[in-house]
């Protein structure tokens, strides 16, 4: 049956990896590594009306939501839930009607009309959505939750006028509403960027309620990594050696992004490994196909580049002006910053044909480089167009001219090297033009004035080098700017070119002056030598001056020679320091490779280890299997013994039996003989009635103390199992009771050596573990109450809780906990106890069970809480919460949405898994010394204290606790039967009583005293 659903999955998913676009619900077989979290989202879904996965962006949100979260909701056989999805864009109203339409007609006919119907009642009424599913005859059994991915683009993607945020917060009114309303059960979850948290306070009343319901997504851990990577191959049966998974993990341990870096390369790696398989059955991925598609940190350069060489040059320059334009500007304005087809047809000035085909290879499925939207309908909204399969051919559905084009993500933009020196171009180009235009502008202001060299030098080179035109300038300003900008630089071009003339006249001016008064002066006949000599002076002056004149412009050339000179120094700098970046980077790239080639060593020399640890393991179980044998063997010696003995008791009685005329003392002895050896060698299943009644007689004359039939020794623990009751005392008494109905009947009875603290039911049928206040175990068979040699697990130390657990490979431990540590004996069937492992951890209180997982326990120290996993070499902390100082005693919820924490104080608190808070459930007026959670259709929280009281509250009304005095003395333990129906408590006086959960006056049904 498992083989035929594994090739149905097969069937089904086309590959076991997605690349970079997002998982789908169609995805969910193959969408690994977030369990624990989808269930923990589902939980607080379930039981919270509105919900914000807060998250760093490619967390993998959306994939979380669309692979997780909604297949889980609708695999809820208890429960019926429809489901919304549906993403703001430009206008929030049509994306959510569209989607409502689709639920409620599922591709009707008149789906169009009823998405207009929905569009107008949400934007007319703050409760329309309550309204749309009253007059569509929606199910108020159904639950619905309502999912806004990318819930920040209600913040950015809007233009920003009075009307547009009022949208924005009629939309976020809506959904905020309709988690009030009781008619139906509607739940809403959104989904943001931490970094987009504080937009929140836009509208009133988000930003608390994002605060008070956040469900923070992280990166997935290591751990998260592996079974990511190992689980689509094992699903589709793809070998891949363990040298190669453990580079793969190396390489992406502290990489950004590594969760698209992982799909992205093992998607290339699927493609290869298919190709070889068709040549060779037995192929498997090599860390030669590795490198062909340019390992973790480099498959996405790898590929584009390869795409971008394959083309002719006219496509590559088509391709240049297509990712030029699509690197936003910002991180911050990128879903505003959004062009068309037809808008990158006429900057790349290409044909639409052409640019139309390029959009579409890079936006296949396979690739998912670029997405693509649709603009369309009657609100002209932004809708993400979803595509399938993998050709080309899927790209043409709703894709036409006026679709908008974006990167799928800015790990393209930090990967593909090319397009980095495409970007810093673009960035250098628009520097200088905003540069210009807000000289312009302050031109125009007054504040400023026209340029001069050396700026004017390089903005005329500026010019002459990229010709600049409208349509390229719409992107960083409107057409005015472009237009006021060109005219400031050509009236600063003229000016210049006007002062040159200027002093160019006025130098011709000063050389016509000097001629004319040099002919003046050698026409006078009075003093031709003085004037000749005059003329010649002025005439030298008049040269000088053409001369410095000269000289200025050539000193003024030389300047702007100069500033050329000083700009192209410094474009040769910022060249350096990008090849220095460059450089940088590379090595940054071969450090990551040389630790990835560490870690591959160190995972050799941890599997070398291993395999040593596994023979050392052999080794015991041989040495094992020696002791098991001679124990065997002293097994059946006691056997032997056993029955021979019983015989001879047998033997006494029926003496006793003939001695009716013998003195009293003497018939008084036998019985004690017989009565004793039947004791010791567990006889007490023959000749019952005869045996009762030689005990009744030995008890009468007083010549034996038992121990269990005492009643000043408190009782610390019970156990339930199966109908079976178990309660162990101070003294080392353990009593069996079988439960008839709602009463308790005495079965029988053990005794071990030291206090009875705590005992828990194996996971085999007919044992029982003990953990004394002298630091022993003790297994107890319930058929006739005997017990096993102790094992010693922390001498002097008392036990505080009992547990068992499963490993990860599958092994039964015992947990028994101190105030030292952690202590795992092996409980396997048919072996004896031994210890195997003891962990140190100081300040542990208490332990328990986690409901669901038999490999995970939880754990409660002073300050903290933790989820711990058993794993084959030692446990694992999954996860840690801060928890109480003083706390006393711990349960899991069976919801498994948080823990029960009892204290030193009297106090009983509950951690919150998802928010991390601690609350006040209920408070006692001493120590608690046990709490348990009850589940079911009414769930209930039990707790008991040294105060003698027992406190029952309820979950659903959280109304204020149900108290009872239990009237036996300080209250040690409870324990809740399998069927949440009575629970048991037990106390310093030595009886056990039998409660109702459900009696609301907690009257209590029976009370058996053990004598």
């Amino acid at each position: 049956m498992v083989e035929n659903e594994t090739n149905e999955e097969k069937k089904r998913i086309t590959a076991p990896f997605v690349g970079l676009r997002p998982f789908q619900e169609a995805d969910k077989d193959i969408f690994f590594g977030r369990d624990e979290y989808v269930d923990n989202l589902v939980g607080r879904v379930r039981h919270h009306r509105f919900t914000a996965i807060v998250g760093a962006p490619n967390t993998g949100k959306t994939s979380l939501i669309q692979a997780g979260l909604i297949p889980k909701l609708k695999s809820l056989t208890s429960e019926r839930w429809e489901c919304v999805f549906a993403w703001p864009g430009r206008h929030a109203f049509g994306g959510l009607s569209t989607a409502m339409a689709e639920m409620l007609r599922k591709g009707s006919e008149t789906e169009l009309n009823l998405k207009i119907s929905i569009e107008n009642e949400l934007r007319d009424n703050p409760s329309g959505l309550v309204e749309v599913l009253r007059r569509n005859g929606f199910d108020e059994k159904v639950k619905l939750v309502i999912i806004i991915d990318q819930f920040e683009e209600l913040f950015v993607s809007q233009p920003g006028t009075d009307s547009d945020r009022e949208e924005v917060r009629n939309f976020v009114n809506s959904l905020l509403t309709v988690t009030r309303q009781s008619i139906y059960q509607i739940h809403v979850v959104v989904a943001l960027r931490t970094n987009f948290l504080e937009r929140g306070s836009m509208v009133a009343g988000l930003s608390e309620t994002i605060n008070q319901n956040q469900h923070l997504i992280p990166t997935m851990s290591s751990r998260d990594m592996r079974l990511a990577l190992k689980k689509p191959l094992r699903l589709f049966d793809i070998p891949a050696a363990h040298e190669l998974e453990d580079r793969i993990l190396g390489e992406l341990d502290g990489a950004s992004y590594s969760l698209s870096r992982l799909q992205h390369t093992m998607l290339g790696l699927y493609r290869l490994w298919v190709e070889d398989k068709a040549k060779d059955e037995d192929a498997e991925l090599t860390e030669e196909m590795y490198e062909t598609v340019g390992t973790v940190l480099g498959s996405i350069d790898t590929q584009l580049e390869g795409m971008y060489t394959s083309l002719d040059d006219e496509r590559k320059n088509v391709v240049e002006a297509l990712f030029r334009r699509l690197v936003p500007i910002s991180m911050e304005k990128k879903d505003q910053d959004l062009p068309t087809v037809i808008e990158l047809c006429h900057l790349s000035e290409s044909t639409e044909n052409t640019v139309v085909d390029l959009i579409k290879s890079y936006a296949r499925l396979d690739r998912f480089f670029l997405k693509i939207f649709t603009e369309g309908g009657v609100d002209d909204r932004l809708t993400e167009f979803n595509l399938t399969g993998d050709s080309d051919e899927n790209v043409n559905l709703g894709l036409n001219l006026s679709s908008r084009v974006v990167l799928t993500t800015n790990l393209i933009i930090d990967e593909w090297k090319r397009l980095g020196e495409w970007r810093k171009k673009e960035e250098d180009k628009a520097e200088i033009y905003l540069r210009l235009t807000h000289n312009a502008w302050l031109h125009d202001a007054g504040q400023t004035g026209l340029y001069k060299d050396p700026e004017l030098g390089l903005a005329l080179q500026w010019k002459e080098e990229h010709s600049p035109e409208e349509k390229w300038a719409t992107r960083y300003g409107n057409p005015q700017d472009f237009q006021e900008a060109l005219a400031f630089l050509e009236q600063s071009r003229i000016d210049a070119l006007e002062k040159a003339k200027a002093v160019e006249r006025q130098r011709v001016r000063k050389v016509a002056r000097a001629r004319v008064l040099a002919i003046t002066i050698a026409a006078c006949s009075i003093l031709p030598i003085g004037l000749a000599i005059y003329a010649l002076g002025e005439r030298k002056k008049a040269v000088k001056s053409e001369n410095k004149a000269m000289h200025v412009m050539a000193l003024a050339e030389e300047s702007r020679n100069r500033a050329l000179r000083a700009e192209k120094d410094a474009i040769s700098s910022k060249k350096q320091s990008e090849f220095e970046k460059k450089v940088a980077k590379k090595a940054l790239v071969e450090a990551q490779q040389a630790k990835s080639r560490a870690f591959v060593a160190k995972k050799k020399a941890d599997r070398a280890t291993q395999e040593a640890n596994k023979n050392a393991r052999l080794a015991r179980v041989a040495a094992k299997e020696a002791k098991k044998a001679t124990n065997q063997a002293v097994l059946a010696k006691a056997e032997a013994d056993t029955f021979r003995y019983r015989d001879l008791s047998r033997v006494k009685v029926l003496e006793t039996l003939r001695k009716s005329g013998v003195p009293y003392p003497k018939m008084r002895n036998t019985m004690l003989e017989a009565y004793s050896l039947n004791e010791k060698f567990d006889g007490g299943g023959m000749y019952t009635d005869m045996y009762l009644a030689l005990r009744k007689a030995v008890k009468a004359s007083n010549t034996v103390t038992l121990d269990y039939l005492d009643d000043n020794y408190p009782v610390y623990c019970v156990a339930e199992q199966g109908g079976t009751v178990v309660t162990g005392d101070e003294r080392g008494g353990i009593v069996f009771y079988k439960r008839n109905g709602d009463n308790l009947v005495l079965t029988g009875h053990a005794q071990v050596e030291g206090g009875v603290r705590s005992m828990v039911f194996g996971p085999d049928a007919g044992t029982l573990y003990c953990g004394t206040d002298q630091g022993e175990v003790f297994l107890v068979r319930i058929g006739g109450g005997t017990q096993e040699k102790g094992v010693s697990v922390k001498e002097d130390l008392p036990i505080k809780e009992l547990l068992w657990t499963q490993t990860t490979d599958g092994a039964k431990w015992l947990v028994a906990l101190t105030k030292t540590g952690l202590h795992c004996l092996d409980i396997e069937p048919g072996k004896r106890l031994e210890l195997v492992k003891t962990y140190p951890i100081p300040n542990a209180v208490a332990v328990a069970s986690h409901p669901g997982h038999d490999d995970r326990f939880i754990l409660a120290s002073h300050g903290k809480a933790s989820i711990v996993q058993v794993g084959d070499d030692m446990p694992t902390v999954l996860k840690e919460y801060p928890s109480i100082p003083q706390a006393s005693c711990v349960t899991c919820k069976h919801d498994r949405s948080g823990l029960l924490l009892g204290d030193a104080s009297g106090v009983v608190h509950f951690l919150d898994f998802t928010t991390g808070r601690i609350s006040t459930v209920t408070r006692h007026a001493s120590k608690v010394t046990a709490v348990r959670d009850v589940g079911g259709n009414d769930p209930k929280m039990i707790s008991v204290s040294l105060d003698n009281k027992i406190h029952l509250v309820h979950w659903e009304d959280k109304s204020e606790p149900i108290v009872f005095d239990a009237q036996q003395g300080w209250l040690y333990g409870i324990q809740t039967t399998s069927d949440n129906r009575l629970f048991y408590s037990v106390g310093k006086k030595n009886d056990v009583k039998v409660w109702y959960v459900n009696a609301e006056d907690m009257v209590n049904v029976l009370k058996r005293h053990r004598n």
